[in-house]
């Protein structure tokens, strides 16, 4: 979270926005920490980031790759748990997590309230479902 913190204040001290190339990389990363870290719902949010803007700016992507990278970032959304709170959890902690998720997404220009519902319906909206494989459509429509 603090490293997160210092990017961000380093982007914005910057009078000169990062490269599509730096973001790229940057998102790619971020997928990389979130999954490590368990934080599936930051890691969906890192690569639907790191997929539109590959899919945006890089000329030399393939459409499999394209296609791969599509199916991975709803696969990453569909593996967030469906449910956020965990037994033994206190209402202030909960809140607390909200608070956290909210001020990570923030930093990282994202949803300003981070769910599971939110960015499916996002990706959907987006037209994800034509640019994955035919299995990952499928097991999303069950």
């Amino acid at each position: 979270f603090r490293t997160i913190e210092d990017i961000h204040y380093i982007m914005t001290l910057s009078n000169k926005r990062p490269s599509s190339q730096l973001m790229a990389t940057y998102y790619h990363k971020l997928t990389q920490l979130f999954l490590i870290s368990e934080n599936y719902l930051f890691h969906a949010y890192a690569y639907k980031a790191f997929y539109f803007l590959s899919k945006e700016k890089n000329k030399s992507l393939s459409k499999q790759d394209s296609k791969i990278m599509a199916s991975c970032v709803l696969l990453a959304a569909m593996s967030i748990p469906l449910q956020n709170s965990k037994a033994g959890r206190t209402i202030t902690e909960e809140g607390m997590q909200r608070d956290k998720n909210r001020r990570m997404a923030q930093l990282l220009g994202f949803d300003i309230n981070p769910h599971r519902k939110s960015i499916i319906k996002e990706l959907i909206d987006n037209g994800i479902l034509e640019s994955v494989f035919d299995e990952v459509k499928q097991l999303y429509l069950i």
